[in-house]
Order: C-alpha cells, then sequence, then structure tokens
C-alpha cells in the first residue's frame, strides 16, 4: 500500500480536511478521493476544484476488485453515482473508510413496498455532529397511497430509535 507524501496531496485536500482526513487515494485517470470523518472528498484534476459530499448523502458504496471500480450511490436516485477506477495497491485504506463511514451513518433502516411494487427503504441517519435524522425517498410517491405509506415508514424508524 502506498503512504502519501504530504506535498504529493492536492493543497485543496489539505486545507478542506486538515486532521480529519482518515484515507486518500488516487484513481487511474488522476482524481484524488479523500476520505473525512464528515464527507467524502473528489479533487478534480482537470479543475483542481475539490468536491465534498457528506457521508449521509450516499445510500451505499461498493468496490469491485477484480475491474477496480469504485462507485458511490446517491440516496437521490435522480443524481447520478460518482464512478471511478481504482489503482488497486492504494485504494485499499480509502475503501475501508469509505465503506465505514457509509455504514456508520445508518443508525437504523426499514423497507417498505409502494402501491405499485417498488420497494423503497426509509433509514434513520447520523449526521458527523451525531444529530439524527429520518431519510425517506418522498421523490418515489406516485400516489396518495404512496405517501401514507412513506408517512408510515417514516413514523416507524423514528419510533425505532426514539426520535
Amino acid at each position: 500500500m502506498k503512504k502519501y507524501r504530504k506535498k504529493d496531496i492536492p493543497p485543496e485536500i489539505q486545507a478542506h480536511f486538515g486532521k480529519t482526513l482518515q484515507a486518500i487515494t488516487r484513481t487511474a485517470d488522476g482524481h484524488w478521493l479523500a476520505a473525512g470523518f464528515a464527507e467524502c472528498g473528489v479533487w478534480e484534476p482537470e479543475t483542481g476544484e475539490l468536491h465534498a459530499y457528506p457521508w449521509v448523502d450516499f445510500a451505499r458504496g461498493t468496490y469491485r476488485g477484480e475491474s477496480a471500480q469504485l462507485r458511490l450511490t446517491f440516496i437521490d436516485e435522480h443524481r447520478e453515482p460518482l464512478s471511478f477506477t481504482a489503482v488497486p495497491d492504494e485504494a485499499a485504506p480509502f475503501i475501508a473508510a469509505m465503506l465505514e463511514r457509509i455504514d456508520d451513518s445508518i443508525v437504523y433502516q426499514e423497507f417498505a413496498e409502494l402501491a405499485a411494487g417498488q420497494t423503497v427503504s426509509a433509514q434513520m441517519r447520523r449526521k458527523a455532529d451525531g444529530t439524527l435524522f429520518a431519510q425517506v425517498p418522498w421523490e418515489s410517491a406516485r400516489s396518495a397511497e404512496d405517501r401514507a405509506i412513506l408517512a408510515a415508514l417514516e413514523h416507524s424508524v423514528k419510533e425505532a430509535v426514539g426520535v
């Protein structure tokens, strides 16, 4: 596994994350991915810009070792997932931190079936500051019946954790 020297890491990442940086890796196309306690950072080599995404915005992170494909899928199904080709011998610390941070933000989860048969999940998530909030896929509601199902699902996940 590669240990990066401070001078090799883009200064935007260093300035943004500081001591909260848990893991970092480069991708095959030159992006830098940073895992901090509260968020994931993606540094764009073309622009030199850093984009930060709170971990609670992600439904899941996956890594396919055989193809070195790393994918971060947003809760909001209308947002395009972030996809990268990792440098396999450099990515392990970032992947471990990514999976831990996404999993750690999910406190409780329940599933329900909407009127048309679509399965959805609602979750109680923990922000970096420790506050809990319900994450319900309201954009999936196509009818009054769906909204009633989602309202019941939200009530259930809140009740399960005492909120």
